[in-house]
């Protein structure tokens, strides 16, 4: 038998083996066309009916889908330039977002869709790395996945990679609004510190604003973490290194709230300040002009 008429024979045994909820016999089958046409560097062939069969494996059973996949991203790395003429960077993107998509929503299949996210955007961020945001969709895409499936913390992290500030203050505000009064603060405040810690200071000034909206709809009185915010958010667009440890040290108790967020400006202080210091001497008037009567506020 030919090897063409042997993968033929082998994709006729996988439609057999998935019409019977034989999702293992399935995969091994796959790996079997897979081995054998990798070999041969058929890869034009190779990779389009492995991203037929991750569609058809994620909607018959969720994780032998997850494990094709990762056949999937083996061969489009051992592809190389043949993957990169078949997949431009835009339709890569498009096809690992339908793959998310098709994603059973069930609770098994959750940690096989997080692993896949992530090798996903570690994907496509090396695909091209000459085209800025790229991944920019897969990561707001994972960062609402993870906020709706109460995993917050990582949402965060990926709200913030994707640059989109706006669906990412949505997210803050609708959660803002069930959490404790004396929560609120310090939900915002991660989403602002991390923004700033990733370089994004309109981003974090846009949150930062929004906070303040929302805590004077829900008739929250301004508390010392809010205020210190602000006076970062400043003292970071001025450079003014001296300022940003007084600050530190007069809001520590604030920040204790909270042990990651004292991590964060930790990190902040090391991304901008060990890189350019501010301007020597004159510190005292710079705190004086930025933060007029900042000493004096009282601390709860």
């Amino acid at each position: 038998m030919s090897a063409a008429k042997r993968i033929e024979a082998s994709l006729a045994k996988i439609d057999a083996a998935i019409a019977s909820n034989d999702h293992y016999e399935a995969l091994q089958l796959y790996l079997s066309v897979a081995r054998r046409l990798s070999a041969k560097g058929s890869y034009a062939e190779l990779l389009p009916l492995l991203a037929r069969g991750v569609d058809r494996m994620l909607a018959a059973e969720g994780n032998a889908g997850g494990d094709l996949l990762k056949v999937f991203f083996e061969k489009l790395h051992d592809a190389g330039d043949a993957a990169r003429a078949l997949y431009s960077p835009s339709r890569l993107k498009e096809m690992l977002l339908e793959f998310f998509r098709a994603f059973p929503d069930k609770p098994s299949c959750v940690l096989a869709k997080k692993n896949y996210m992530t090798k996903a955007i570690a994907v496509l961020e090396e695909w091209d790395e000459e085209e800025e945001g790229l991944a920019d969709e897969l990561h707001l895409a994972f960062a609402q996945w993870l906020w709706v499936s109460e995993q917050e913390r990582s949402g965060m992290h990926h709200f913030v990679q994707s640059g989109r500030t706006e669906e990412f203050a949505a997210a803050l505000r609708a959660m803002g609004r069930e959490v404790p009064c004396d929560e609120h603060d310090l939900l915002y405040a991660r989403g602002v510190l991390m923004c700033a810690s990733d370089g994004n200071l309109e981003g974090a000034n846009e949150l930062l604003e929004e906070a303040r909206k929302e805590r004077a709809a829900l008739g929250y009185d301004e508390t010392p973490l809010v205020r210190f915010l602000q006076y970062l958010l400043v003292t970071l667009e001025r450079r003014a290194p001296q300022v940003f440890a007084m600050l530190k040290t007069k809001y520590t108790p604030s920040l204790m709230r909270d042990t990651e967020l004292l991590q964060i400006v930790n990190a902040i202080g090391s991304q901008y300040y060990n890189v350019q210091q501010g301007p020597p001497g004159g510190m005292q008037n710079i705190m004086a002009s930025l933060m007029g009567g900042l000493m004096n506020q009282p601390q709860q």
